[in-house]
């Protein structure tokens, strides 16, 4: 989680440091807001400006200053963020307990909702962002692969 007047207030929420920053810059109103479902979705510096609280812009600096000193390694991960953390890695075990066919041999002719879509590896398809192509009767699918891929990033120096 990163701290700044960019989160939203139901992320903001979530951990009391940063609520007690919110309520000694803005006393009582995220307990108004709270009565507002609609509110949680709002940034912090969204609910400044539409409320047009007076020398808003001054006061969004000195809080943004505040919850960013809140941007600590024991705050990196928010309960709602490892509760997606979690459920990424029960389907990355799941892919990784799944038999994989021999490269070449996997057809898969539908896809199913809530089951991965694997390509003639057996492997989960990568396309975030995708778009389609039409050439010659052939449509391509292609988009960027998001999958976990471990790179060696450090660089050969000649000696």
């Amino acid at each position: 989680m990163i701290y700044n007047v960019s989160m939203k207030l139901a992320h903001l929420e979530e951990n009391e440091q940063a609520v007690a920053v919110f309520e000694r810059f803005l006393p009582g109103v995220l307990q108004r807001m709270t009565a507002n479902p609609q509110a949680a979705s709002l940034s912090v510096e969204q609910l400044v400006r539409y409320t047009r609280i007076p020398q808003g812009e001054a006061l969004l600096a000195k809080m943004d200053e505040a919850l960013q000193a809140l941007n600590t390694p024991e705050n990196a991960v928010s309960p709602s963020e490892a509760k997606q953390i979690a459920a990424f890695q029960a389907i990355a075990r799941q892919d990784q307990e799944r038999v994989r066919p021999e490269p070449g041999t996997h057809v898969q002719h539908a896809v199913y909702p809530g089951q991965p879509w694997l390509d003639t590896k057996g492997e989960r398809i990568q396309a975030h962002g995708g778009a389609v192509y039409y050439e010659d009767g052939v449509y391509y699918w292609y988009g960027e692969n998001k999958g976990k891929r471990l790179i060696d990033t450090r660089s050969k120096r000649n000696t």
